[in-house]
């Protein structure tokens, strides 16, 4: 089986946790999607901890068969007093990679592939920013292609519809969805067709976007 998430959050109980969780979310997912094709076996979703007093070190499964866990140290007053997106973003990845290691070394699993994922995050400077489903959909007659764009930061869940004309220049950039971070994992699941030359939907389970692009080109 592949790993199919990737989550950190701090240990429960602590009285700033929910303010930490939910700067978790962008980073987590890019991480992750640098590791969508790991071989973990049973195991389809690890859980980093992070706690500022570490009262169990060791390697934990979960009491979920497909869920692994790892407690790791984590520095709170360290991480709450700076200023940086950038640098505290560089911290989780940092705590995601040592917990991923700890987690790959009691299971057996590759390492190189972490580590690999590691430096892909860095390369991209720790943003989450990307197509959905790596694809554009073009128009019935061809000339357009259109899109959805995603910048998932620690701060701020977006989503735009983008569009290409017929040489691949955008035409036009709307976003239609703006968020906290911790509430943008519908973004897997999220569809887009044109229903004629003129109209685009979106659409995420019983949630519907429409676009006319008739006005909006005008």
């Amino acid at each position: 089986m592949s790993l199919r998430q990737i989550t950190l959050s701090a240990k429960f109980g602590f009285e700033l946790a929910r303010k930490f969780n939910i700067e978790t979310w962008a980073i987590s997912e890019l991480f992750w999607s640098k590791l969508r094709k790991y071989k973990t076996g049973k195991i389809l979703k690890c859980n980093i901890i992070a706690s500022d007093v570490l009262e169990n070190s060791e390697y934990v499964h979960s009491s979920h068969i497909n869920v692994a866990n790892s407690h790791q140290l984590f520095d709170f007053n360290f991480y709450f007093n700076l200023n940086s997106k950038y640098e505290k973003k560089l911290m989780q990845l940092d705590i995601l990679r040592k917990g991923m290691i700890e987690i790959a070394s009691a299971e057996n699993w590759e390492i190189e592939p972490i580590e690999n994922a590691y430096f892909a995050c860095l390369e991209q400077k720790l943003e989450n920013k990307f197509l959905v489903n790596d694809k554009l959909k073009s128009s019935p007659n061809r000339k357009i292609k259109a899109g959805i764009w995603c910048c998932w930061d620690i701060d701020i869940f977006k989503l735009y519809l983008i569009l290409f004309d017929e040489n691949g220049q955008e035409i036009h950039k709307e976003k239609f969805v703006d968020n906290e971070p911790h509430l943008g994992e519908f973004i897997y699941y999220l569809k887009l067709k044109w229903i004629d030359q003129s109209n685009i939907q979106i659409t995420e389970n019983k949630k519907k976007w429409g676009f006319n692009i008739e006005k909006v080109l005008k």
